[in-house]
């Protein structure tokens, strides 16, 4: 009797054991047409390594992630060249990620979510960085010394800015995995679409 509870106890913690190394991802993107591919791409240091390519049909898409850790790993999908989601996920995660109107909603955990913000975040700084930079190129060709200095000193501002946004997030999350994407990134460096610490500019296949 002892012996067969002993086994059905082993088994039980074995099932239970799979089942946790396994997570669900629904995708929903009504406005993308059925037949849809994207590349779901897991970080590996510093590059992208393609873990599946996923067919949305109806604009909808549920898939199971499989071989996954207790530890969260950061994800992305992909298409073409274009990144359009990023979050972190985990064993027995349930993440949503919702496509629409040209925005981006990520759901299921709560790093998952504050991944996506920090992105979403750092492209708007980076494009707004760019902006700056080119103004102030093109002040300079055109000798107008005035406007290139005042344009520098708006980067300058800009930069200490967003270094300061970024302490202020690695204070109030300090046990958060999205710290490192964080530490890492920097403005005004190519990010190829990816994560501010990825400066890798392809997927490795």
């Amino acid at each position: 009797m002892m012996k067969r509870l002993f086994c059905g106890l082993v088994m039980a913690a074995t099932l239970a054991g799979c089942a946790r190394q396994t997570a669900e991802l629904n995708i929903v993107a009504p406005q993308m047409e059925a037949g849809t591919e994207v590349v779901l791409a897991k970080l590996a240091v510093n590059q992208l390594l393609p873990v599946d390519t996923l067919t949305l049909q109806g604009g909808s898409l549920q898939y199971k992630m499989e071989a996954l850790s207790e530890t969260p790993d950061f994800f992305y999908l992909l298409k073409g060249e274009e990144r359009l989601a990023s979050f972190v996920a985990a064993a027995s995660d349930r993440i949503e990620i919702r496509l629409e109107d040209g925005k981006v909603a990520v759901t299921g955990s709560e790093e998952a979510t504050l991944f996506q913000q920090q992105e979403a975040d750092f492209d708007a700084a980076q494009a707004k960085f760019v902006e700056l930079s080119l103004l102030m190129d093109r002040a300079r060709e055109a000798g107008d010394k005035a406007a290139q200095e005042r344009y520098q000193v708006e980067l300058g501002r800009y930069y200490v800015k967003f270094k300061q946004q970024s302490i202020r997030f690695l204070m109030e999350h300090p046990y958060s995995l999205v710290q490192i994407p964080v530490l890492y990134r920097s403005l005004g460096k190519s990010r190829c679409g990816h994560s501010g610490f990825l400066h890798q500019d392809s997927v490795s296949r």
